[in-house]
């Protein structure tokens, strides 16, 4: 959920700075001559950073919610116990599903422990800064110490294409460094932005680094080799739009691209005429209204894509509720938050699922599964959360008033008793219950440990009972 946040906060940035910069663009074109065209091109460059910094700040977004993802820590934290071939399979799948499903290049990851780049293809090398040159980008990256950077490469997985890779640490609760992710753009969708608004506003544009070289541009030959010399660059000014003239008579204006330290570098020829843009305005106000719904509706899209993500890495499949990992995230946020609220654990396994299994298949178990996640779910799921967390054992972390909480298990004891299947014949459940009302200065694991041990002491009582029936027939 917070990447989702994330990513609506950033759009909506993206859209209100969109409509901003357009605004005053129009403004100002509307009142242009001869004798101002060094607005003219600042006010082109404003209009092609805004696009530029929209193209690259979705990848970065999607970077920084790989980062956060709980699936690739543990990935990172339990590699060394699981086999190379686990390894491969897991990351892999993982960069698959998120490559395809958000339409990158390439997605990939790269462990601090082993050294391992795994790719959606799956391993692809061992990381070597000091052997192949290739792979001092690593190196450099952790060397920074910034959560994400920048870089353009060739991407040796597809064909040597120019790609922009995003790179992002991944870090453990302690800030304890688990590794590199990202996703790779390929250059040549810059490239068609470029040649667009270029022809365009008859200017030229590059994107640069710090030290001059060139890291975008329609020419690929210049890429991270050609130099663009006397540019004024001003990273203390990040806000500002820098203005040059040239001894040849270029306009240069640049700007710096927030926290990517990149520079937009936008030159035009001084003898420009103003007939050239007299179609600007209604170019700009038609462009306008297009890229706005645009941007909406990729932002609504990119949004939905990662809930639905994220969403599927918490749940369990065939019941629907949390699973064992949203669970034990769960258990640890409120270790850490030592939480005073009312607060109640439950533990909860279902009786002769084995029995089932075998006298009717496993579709009757599964039917079992399901019928008991459906009655823990309307009970216990208005005050809290539910997880199957093996395969017929269950758990719910809840907030209810001790009034509440006796309510939940009668309606409880009633769901399981009135349950009936198609093909297994009834439902029985053992449950423990444990409350911070019984037990005030009780931790989380010793709730635990109580609701676990009545929920034994009540399979126990089960058994017997049944056992005792048997002999009684």
């Amino acid at each position: 959920m917070q990447g989702s946040r994330s990513i609506f906060v950033a759009t909506m940035a993206i859209v209100l700075s969109f409509v901003l910069s357009t605004a005053v663009s129009l403004y100002s074109l509307n009142s242009v001559t001869e004798d101002n065209k060094k607005q003219l091109v600042m006010l082109a460059a404003a209009r092609i950073h805004d696009t530029i910094r929209g193209r690259l700040q979705e990848p970065i977004m999607v970077s920084h919610a790989m980062a956060g993802d709980v699936f690739l820590i543990d990935a990172f934290r339990y590699e060394g116990e699981r086999s190379e071939a686990e390894n491969i399979a897991a990351f892999s799948r993982y960069l698959e599903k998120l490559r395809s499903s958000l339409g990158y290049e390439t997605a990939f990851v790269v462990s601090s422990n082993s050294r391992r780049y795994y790719t959606y293809k799956g391993l692809n090398k061992i990381v070597d800064p000091d052997h192949d040159d290739h792979d001092v980008w690593y190196s450099m990256f952790l060397a920074m110490k910034r959560p994400v950077d920048l870089i353009v490469d060739t991407d040796e997985v597809n064909g040597k294409d120019w790609t922009v890779f995003v790179n992002h640490r991944v870090e453990d609760a302690n800030g304890r460094l688990l590794g590199v992710a990202g996703v790779g753009v390929k250059m040549t969708n810059f490239q068609g932005v470029f040649d667009e608004y270029q022809q365009k506003y008859g200017v030229k544009i590059n994107l640069i680094d710090e030290n001059g070289v060139i890291q975008a541009d329609t020419d690929t030959e210049k890429l991270t080799s050609a130099k663009l010399d006397q540019v004024k660059l001003a990273k203390d000014s990040p806000d500002e739009y820098l203005y040059q003239m040239t001894p040849d008579d270029q306009i240069v204006v640049t700007k710096y691209i927030e926290n990517q330290d990149w520079y937009l570098v936008v030159q035009s020829d001084a003898h420009l005429g103003f007939a050239q843009y007299s179609g600007i305005l209604l170019r700009n106000g038609i462009v306008c209204l297009i890229a706005l719904l645009l941007v909406l509706a990729a932002s609504r899209m990119t949004v939905q894509r990662m809930n639905r993500l994220i969403n599927e890495s918490i749940r369990d499949k065939l019941t629907r509720l949390y699973n064992r990992r949203a669970y034990e995230d769960d258990l640890e946020t409120l270790r850490r938050e030592r939480s005073e609220a009312v607060f109640a654990y439950i533990m909860a396994d279902i009786n002769n699922l084995k029995q089932c299994n075998d006298t009717y298949g496993h579709a009757a178990g599964d039917e079992l599964i399901q019928g008991a996640a459906a009655c823990l779910r309307t009970v216990f799921s208005p005050y809290g959360r539910v997880y199957r967390i093996g395969g017929d054992e269950f758990a719910a972390l809840i907030h209810a008033t001790p009034e509440a909480l006796a309510e939940a298990q009668k309606e409880f004891k009633h769901c399981v008793e009135n349950w009936r299947g198609k093909l297994a014949e009834e439902l029985s459940i053992s449950i423990g219950y444990a409350s911070r009302d019984e037990f005030p200065d009780a931790t989380t694991a010793e709730l635990s440990s109580v609701a676990d041990t009545r929920m034994y002491k009540e399979k126990v009582a089960y058994k017997q009972r049944s056992q005792k029936q048997e002999q009684d027939s």
